[in-house]
């Protein structure tokens, strides 16, 4: 009768601990999904509502829109031949290719 009750108190022992372990996983996995849910619902709000409170409202510009980048626009022929050729509204030009570009500029 002993052993009965050991091998019982075993099983019960065994199933409780199982049935601990599921009920803290979800637990955790529905704290870790409540978290990951308000981080989210955080984020949306704050790309929804905040650009437009730090938007300026329209007016003219200030100097910082006035700014102009000046870039340089070059053609880029191909690797083989001496001449470009450019179209022009009549045909077709050609003029002597420019020396190539190793990057350094003048201060």
């Amino acid at each position: 009768m002993i052993a009965f009750m050991r091998r019982l108190l075993r099983r019960v022992a065994a199933v409780t601990a199982v049935a601990f372990g599921a009920l803290l996983a979800m637990l955790f996995a529905a704290i870790t999904l409540t978290a990951a849910l308000a981080i989210g619902a955080a984020l949306w709000l704050s790309a929804r509502f905040g650009l437009r409170a730090r938007r300026s409202p329209a007016g003219p510009p200030s100097a910082r829109d006035a700014e102009v980048i000046d870039v340089e626009m070059r053609e880029i022929g191909p690797a083989a031949g001496n001449a470009q050729s450019e179209p022009d509204g009549e045909g077709a030009t050609t003029r002597p290719a420019e020396a190539p570009d190793d990057g350094r500029r003048a201060p």
